[in-house]
């Protein structure tokens, strides 16, 4: 299996392919300005997808297929996720591939310059799931940040696993009147990709633009979750900062080791 390899086609914009999966590796003031034409365009243009994969989330699609066409088929994978950046660094320079991951790019972070871009146009935002009361928080952290922007907020299904007719139904019907232009799930993956995947046909026809999956984004907006501090982030240590906050993501922080040993392997494999 090739690891790394660059693809210029998609969204005429760099990936790196990591275990199979495409993701973005270009620098984040590319991804803005082409977001920022995109929002403007008053063209009739497909909606836009975008997931934001870090190490763990590379592993689960490495055994989850379903998840993983949800990350092959969104229009752009995000590098969420220091690890991503640093093994396609020691894979290009170790020689045989032929790209690298400029930059990490913080999921939340690209939420809240997303928000702020769609206040300057006068857009709508919508934030879906989430625990209600953070959601509710982060909706009015955002009205009061971001004056130019209108923003609604809907809690969706009590349990995105099991996902009601009537949930889905009162939740489509919200996104049908409100007409967001960006829309963020705050599930958590896999969930709130599989939701986007199941529904992208009628959000697009909606006339969404932006279909976003931001996992904890909502709790971080709203304070309920505090942020690494600016060295940790730039260290690579911010999953070791949310896990002190969340000592119960240590299973899924496990997956972390097993993504640098499929690293590991490959560096084996082909050396």
């Amino acid at each position: 299996m090739v690891a790394i390899t660059l693809n210029e086609d998609k969204n005429t914009l760099p990936t790196a392919l990591i275990f199979d999966v495409p993701i973005f590796s270009g620098h984040y003031s590319t991804l803005l300005k082409k977001v920022h034409d995109h929002l403007l365009s008053r063209r009739k243009e497909p909606m836009w997808w975008l997931t934001t994969p870090n190490a763990e989330q590379i592993v689960l699609a490495g055994h989850d297929d379903v998840f993983r066409s949800c990350l092959t088929s969104s229009t752009l994978a995000i590098p969420d996720g220091a690890s991503l950046v640093i093994s396609s660094w020691l894979l290009a320079m170790r020689g045989g591939y032929t790209a690298s991951i400029r930059e990490r790019i913080s999921g939340v972070d690209l939420m809240a310059d997303l928000v702020a871009m769609g206040a300057e146009q006068g857009k709508k935002v919508m934030l879906l799931g989430g625990k209600a009361a953070t959601a509710e928080r982060a909706t009015a952290v955002v009205r009061s940040q971001y004056s130019g922007v209108s923003v609604e907020q809907d809690p969706g299904a009590v349990d995105i696993r099991q996902e009601t007719k009537a949930e889905k139904q009162r939740v489509m019907g919200k996104i049908r009147a409100f007409k967001p232009d960006m829309l963020f799930v705050g599930y958590g993956a896999p969930w709130q990709e599989q939701w986007i995947a199941d529904n992208r046909l009628e959000l697009s026809k909606i006339g969404v633009k932006i279909v976003m999956g931001v996992g904890g984004a909502f709790a971080m907006i709203a304070g309920t979750l505090k942020r690494a501090p600016v060295w940790m982030r730039e260290a690579g240590l911010e999953w070791l900062w949310r896990l002190v906050q969340e000592p119960w993501r240590w299973k899924r922080q496990a997956r972390l080791f097993t993504y640098w040993g499929m690293v590991g392997r490959e560096l084996f494999r082909v050396y």
